[in-house]
């Protein structure tokens, strides 16, 4: 049986640890272990780790925040060191039955994939989805999109199928997905990190696989606000630019840059954006052009 190290990465997530935990604990299957990589929270999150603190959980305490991608990589490099052959990368402001590490190691069994990831639907709305597959696109400059929402049961996407793309709030990856392309890249702290992750598995030809008969639910934005604030905005444009600068030559970069800049104008005419929106945007894309390119 394979052994499976479980990795969320914790920023003052208080709020969503505990039912996150609970989940956890119920897993009735499955050789797994839980790996927390908490960077410098300030709210209650520490106080609930040390409280729920098991043998079957480790806890990595950075002294500062180091963001998403390197958490995930100092957690992915523990679960290695204790002797795990494959890595779930999963969020902590998400809820999920007491078979959903068995079922996604099951159907990695059965399915001989790289990755895997499961159907992801809406917290506050079960009967709409969140994720169900994703694809790579290019009409304002590289980017990756969820299929689309459904309200309903839809009969062409039950099963098991490939995909292109997928947000790892919940991804199982075997390790030697790790040795071919290697881990996250850091310099993207938060966003875009997972979109540079499956593009690399897609170039290399690496299988990324959905079970949508494996549900988990996701509270969207429950703890970093939403896509309108500037925390947001700084590394949404910061992080595109990178990561066409990154895997694309100069006329897709300077094609994206001004279709960025046409989109921002559009907001700011159409959707009410304000002038000081707009020039975080611009200042944010400047960061991504001079961002030291990595792995």
């Amino acid at each position: 049986m394979s052994r499976v190290g479980v990795v969320t990465v914790t920023y003052n997530s208080g709020k969503v640890l505990g039912a996150f935990l609970d989940c956890c604990e119920r897993q009735q299957r499955g050789n797994w272990l839980l790996i927390v990589v908490d960077n410098a929270s300030a709210d209650t999150t520490r106080e609930i780790l040390r409280r729920r603190l098991s043998g079957n959980m480790h806890v990595i305490a950075n002294d500062s925040n180091r963001g998403v991608a390197e958490g995930n990589n100092q957690g992915i490099g523990l679960a290695r060191n204790l002797g795990c052959d494959r890595v779930l990368l999963i969020n902590n402001d998400v809820e999920f039955s007491s078979l959903l590490f068995a079922e996604l190691d099951s159907t990695m069994n059965r399915s001989s994939c790289d990755a895997l990831v499961p159907r992801i639907v809406f917290h506050d709305q079960p009967s709409i989805d969140w994720f169900v597959g994703g694809h790579f696109e290019w009409l304002w400059g590289p980017d990756a999109r969820h299929d689309r929402h459904i309200s309903k049961p839809d009969p062409e996407i039950v099963g098991v199928r490939h995909i292109d793309y997928a947000p790892t709030c919940c991804m199982l990856v075997k390790c030697s997905v790790f040795d071919a392309i290697g881990l996250m890249d850091e310099r993207y702290f938060v966003y875009w990190d997972d979109t540079d992750f499956c593009y690399r598995m897609h170039k290399a030809g690496i299988t990324l696989l959905i079970d949508a008969n494996i549900v988990m639910s996701h509270k969207v934005s429950s703890l970093t606000g939403g896509v309108s604030t500037d925390f947001f905005l700084r590394y949404h444009h910061r992080n595109q630019i990178y990561y066409v600068r990154k895997h694309f030559g100069h006329l897709v970069l300077a094609y994206t840059l001004i279709m960025s800049i046409l989109k921002a104008a559009l907001r700011v005419l159409v959707r009410g954006d304000s002038f000081r929106q707009f020039v975080l945007r611009l200042r944010s894309m400047n960061e991504g052009l001079h961002l030291p390119l990595g792995h």
